[in-house]
């Protein structure tokens, strides 16, 4: 696996996910992909498969009125088909109305890339967080803002 389109790869990722593009994220990932945001223990965010990954953006990034990773230092370390990757990063999530509210998060993502014909796919993925500043009830505040959001698209 080529390093650079390893790290093309995690970057389109987190565009992804800031775009909220939440129908492309299954494919990140393989179909027995693992992934661990434990990490965040206050935080109810729970992802254990690729659907998941999904279900997390549709259900609380969505409260989100914004949300941006800055990826830092990238460590790859790629052997034939397979590649394992720590990427620190920064987040920063905010509620704009009526409280004008940030949450920041940061720590460092741990991925194994596995590549089938070139095609580059995660089959883990944890998160490990190391802090947090910025208004922490603010995770709560958006998964209730992102299920009103999904209950008046239902109604």
């Amino acid at each position: 696996m080529k390093i650079f389109s390893i790290c093309n790869f995690v970057k389109s990722l987190f565009s992804a996910i800031d775009k909220k593009d939440w129908n492309s994220l299954p494919g990140y990932f393989t179909p027995s992909s693992s992934i661990d945001y434990r990490s965040l223990a206050d935080i109810p965010v729970p992802v254990s498969t690729k659907t998941d990954m999904a279900s997390l953006g549709q259900s609380f990034l969505t409260g989100f009125d914004s949300c941006r990773h800055n990826l830092e230092r990238m460590v790859i370390q790629a052997d034939g088909d397979k590649a394992h990757v720590i990427c620190e990063s920064s987040a920063s999530f905010s509620i704009h109305n009526p409280m004008n509210s940030c949450w920041n998060l940061r720590g460092a993502y741990h991925f194994d890339i596995i590549s089938n014909n070139g095609t580059l796919k995660i089959s883990n993925m944890k998160y490990v967080s190391t802090s947090q500043t910025g208004n922490s009830d603010l995770p709560k505040i958006a998964l209730k803002i992102a299920s009103e959001n999904h209950h008046h698209a239902i109604s």
